[in-house]
């Protein structure tokens, strides 16, 4: 499920720097994305030669160039030069009407299964749930499908994949929809543009922010710390924080005052002193990590 969900984020941001961090989280769930930055920053930071991928796929301009007129030659051409060999292809549908679209697509399916290929087709307008159940339907009736072990329907030869109007709240709707119609998740996709990174999600979604806790002055630490009287919910740890992996889960210990630090070994490392990275876990490690929890 490396590809379940896309990100599409990079050109909805509001920095470069926010496509690379952001990018980079979802790069340790996910395989399947077009952010270039974050792919660049993973190799740059994380000593990850390639941590995402991506496929042949069209764009609205690609599209509207041919004239509506030509949609159905559009379709060949781009099934006939631009679907790789055993690859993928994915094709935006809603150009001009989706439900047609669908239809002409499927003229071409003996071509894309001679190719060992897989076309996706990208619905990316309308409301998710008067546009998906209709085109899942239509690409069951008109490309077929196997059933899979658990009795769910696999589409033959294409995918759907909803990429409009996918945030945190939404982005499961378009496998519940195909559940709803007995079609499997692995004939749908998601991607997600801004509502992957800025769509009311921030720091304060989840109560979490940076801040300074200790300065040395003089050899002499100093416990430093925000405790504004409006809000006391910003209040931020003081001192020398240590992590420590107990019996009731992850803990953080303030050094020297915690007892407990006598005993259990920090978990913290540094990895960024004097405006140097150093000790870094390669991406790799780190969604391995990330998958055996």
């Amino acid at each position: 499920m490396g590809f379940a969900l896309l990100d599409f984020s990079a050109r909805g941001v509001s920095s470069y720097e926010t496509a690379e961090v952001g990018g980079m989280a979802h790069l340790l769930s996910f395989i399947g994305s077009d952010n270039i930055p974050a792919v660049l920053a993973a190799r740059r930071i994380y000593d990850e030669p390639m941590a995402a991928f991506s496929v042949a796929a069209t764009e609205h301009s690609v599209t509207t160039s041919w004239g509506s007129a030509n949609e159905l030659d559009s379709i060949e051409y781009m099934i006939e030069n631009m679907m790789p060999e055993n690859g993928i292809l994915s094709m935006v549908a809603d150009t001009w009407n989706v439900f047609e679209f669908v239809k002409k697509a499927a003229q071409f399916q003996e071509r894309i299964r001679n190719k060992g290929g897989t076309l996706v087709i990208r619905p990316d307008s309308g409301e998710m749930r008067d546009v998906l159940p209709i085109v899942l339907a239509k690409a069951r009736q008109l490309f077929g499908k196997t059933t899979n072990s658990k009795d769910y329907d696999v589409l033959n030869d294409v995918k759907i994949l909803q990429g409009d109007g996918i945030n945190e709240d939404t982005v499961t709707e378009p496998f519940q929809i195909a559940k709803e119609l007995g079609i499997s998740a692995d004939s749908v996709m998601s991607g997600s543009g801004g509502g992957l990174m800025q769509a009311n999600i921030d720091r304060d979604t989840c109560k979490f922010a940076f801040k300074a806790s200790n300065v040395t002055r003089d050899g002499v630490d100093i416990p430093i710390a925000k405790d504004p009287i409006t809000d006391p919910g910003k209040r931020s740890k003081k001192g020398r924080l240590s992590l420590a992996q107990t019996s009731e889960g992850y803990q953080t210990l303030i050094a020297p005052s915690d007892e407990k630090l006598a005993t259990v070994p920090d978990q913290l490392r540094t990895v960024y002193e004097n405006g140097k990275l150093s000790n870094m876990e390669t991406l790799s490690t780190i969604r391995e990590r990330l998958n055996n929890q």
